[in-house]
């Protein structure tokens, strides 16, 4: 193997720097040859510099690692996103009890979620015609007053409820907020009325220890629309789990994947070509190059548009003119590496959302974004080179 080696002259006889081929064997052993590392010798201060298509070979190598991160975790997240969904479709087991029984005593799985369940089969005279494509349809209206408390076996209130059994608006047509989740079937209704099954799911609450609760219900008469619970059902859901959280694991993952996947894409296409050469230009640059830099910052503004755009737009422009100037190839760098930190800033942002920091995060680093892609505009288009603050450089 050789490897090619600059020598400083200061150690060699002559003025001029010189470049020697030398073999692997020459180098001191436990050298790793890393680009830039100074070997020394006694009479020789060697350093190895790889050559560019080495550069690109690393780079390519890397990014496709990363791609392959990015895409393991999009089929991870699976995983959570389809447990929340099984979550939600799996019947939990329930306890019949008796409706207007006074407190019952039962016992369900300790340290679970549990609520309170009413199936109602309802008869109402009272409807609301709706018309969608010139096609009558018929609304069910009708408010059953409910209210429970659920208590420990010594007494100390779980949870307690006074709420409604109701359809979905009250008689001006605005949703009223309720505390339980509702399904209907209809059975039967037209102009005049009919029947529905309708099925009540209160919030959950958590069952101690023991697993013993007390519950005390009772569903009052309809005096709005004059509707009749003609069977009353009631039962307790126990071993209830939130799907929220896998919900929310299964986007996290989701979305980090397919942010690193898009890194690890950007890295794997910046090795595809080696570019315009490094060596920045100190005078005048070019009309055509301060402007073809500007558009690879203003290009992020994609990202309002479509979904990713704001690293499409850039890495599009910067592709297409990196080889023409080194300085479109320096500022369409620098504006993929702050596209893909604004990234990393969204998806701490979703983290945090459940702790309500990451609400007042977002619109933060969205006018972070704005303010900053205008100002390396500005400045590239002046001909500065503009450093974006608090980016990480994944190009470098």
């Amino acid at each position: 193997m050789s490897a090619r080696v600059y020598c400083a002259p200061a150690y060699l006889s002559g003025t001029d720097q010189q470049t020697r081929n030398i073999t692997a064997g020459a180098i001191a052993p436990g050298n790793t040859g890393l680009a830039g590392l100074t070997l020394r010798r006694p009479d020789l201060n060697i350093s190895i510099r790889r050559t560019s298509s080495d550069v690109n070979s690393m780079t390519a190598a890397r990014g496709l690692r990363i791609l392959i991160i990015g895409g393991i975790a999009i089929v991870s997240s699976c995983v959570p996103l389809g447990s929340a969904i099984y979550q939600s479709l799996v019947n939990r087991p329930q306890i019949e009890l008796t409706v207007g029984e006074g407190e019952q005593r039962i016992e369900v799985t300790p340290n679970k979620g549990a609520r309170i369940v009413y199936d109602l089969h309802v008869r109402t005279n009272s409807v609301q015609e709706e018309s969608e494509n010139g096609t009558a349809s018929y609304q069910a209206r009708y408010r059953f007053p409910v209210s429970y408390t659920v208590s420990n076996a010594g007494g100390r209130k779980l949870t307690e409820e006074n709420s409604f059994i109701d359809w979905r608006q009250d008689d001006d047509g605005t949703l009223r907020k309720r505390q339980s989740s509702l399904s209907e079937s209809a059975a039967g209704l037209d102009a005049t009325g009919g029947t529905l099954n309708v099925r009540a799911a209160f919030r959950k609450f958590e069952v101690p220890d023991d697993g013993v609760i007390i519950v005390s219900t009772d569903l009052g008469e309809d005096s709005d629309y004059q509707a009749s619970a003609e069977r009353a059902a009631l039962s307790v859901e126990h071993d209830v789990v939130d799907p929220l959280f896998n919900i929310m694991l299964g986007v996290f993952i989701l979305v980090g994947g397919w942010i690193t996947a898009v890194m690890g894409l950007v890295l794997f296409l910046s090795a595809s070509s080696n570019g315009a050469p490094r060596d920045l230009p100190v005078g005048d640059i070019s009309a055509d190059a301060r402007r073809q830099a500007m558009f690879c910052h203003l290009a992020g503004f994609l990202g309002f548009v479509i979904p990713l755009g704001n690293v499409i737009g850039p890495l599009a422009v910067w592709m297409a003119n990196r080889e023409n100037n080194a300085f479109v190839d320096d500022q369409g760098r620098e504006a993929l590496n702050f596209q893909l930190t604004i990234l990393v800033y969204m998806l701490l942002s979703f983290a945090l959302v459940l702790v309500l920091i990451g609400l007042l995060m977002f619109p933060l680093v969205w006018i972070f974004q704005i303010c900053l892609m205008v100002v390396a505009a500005v400045k590239t288009n002046d001909g500065e080179l503009y450093r974006y603050p608090l980016t990480i450089r994944f190009l470098s």
